[in-house]
């Protein structure tokens, strides 16, 4: 996916070794992938990597089902002390499983929830950080889905295409550390606020 490929570019340049699993794509795409790291199964990924990060869709059913991909099975092939970040969506981690005593090495970042707003304040509580995913609420997404409407708006119209002149935008704020550790330090406060801690987003 294109998140996948940012985390994965991102990591070739800061010299980690990257392993990906992709499901089968266009050939295109496939040899892309294949030069930012290694292409392995899951099983391989679990074995050998120090961090996992999911970025897959939710897919309940289907040739390649995502719903708890990362369960009991899969955590217990992880390596002891394996960081494991779910930025994906909701269901792609099941929780119970990650609240096991036998995983209680293992570090779990959580971005994405089962059952949002209503999120497992336990699971909440035993992540070593925990945000509330705001994909479509950040200054890129908005930026995105106004250009997706403006094209399909131009197409029936059969006007121009129009698009965001992100020069007249404010300027994107940089992300740093002490700003993920204040988005965790709101949701342990207010879990119950989830929804209007994601919809008043400070822009980003």
């Amino acid at each position: 996916g294109h998140v996948g490929t940012l985390v994965a570019q991102m990591a070739r340049e800061k010299g980690y070794e990257v392993l990906l699993n992709v499901p089968p794509r266009q050939s295109g795409d496939y040899n892309q992938l294949c030069q930012l790291g290694e292409v392995c199964s899951l099983n391989e990924i679990a074995q050998r990597a120090d961090i996992i990060t999911f970025h897959t869709p939710l897919n309940l059913t289907g040739e390649f089902p995502t719903f708890h991909l990362c369960n009991r099975q899969f955590l217990s092939d992880c390596k002891p002390k394996v960081v494991i970040i779910n930025a994906a969506r909701g269901g792609i981690l099941d929780e119970n499983d990650a609240l096991l005593k036998e995983h209680a090495q293992k570090t779990f970042i959580i971005d994405t929830w089962a059952m949002e707003p209503h999120i497992n304040q336990i699971m909440l509580q035993r992540a070593f950080l925990a945000t509330y995913h705001i994909a479509g609420y950040s200054r890129h997404g908005k930026v995105n889905a106004t250009n997706m409407c403006l094209e399909a708006l131009c197409s029936y119209f059969g006007l121009p295409l129009l698009q965001v002149d992100e020069s007249l935008l404010p300027p994107q704020p940089q992300l740093t550390v002490d700003w993920i550790r204040q988005v965790d330090k709101q949701l342990r406060q207010y879990p119950d606020r989830f929804d209007s801690l994601r919809a008043d987003y400070p822009l980003r």
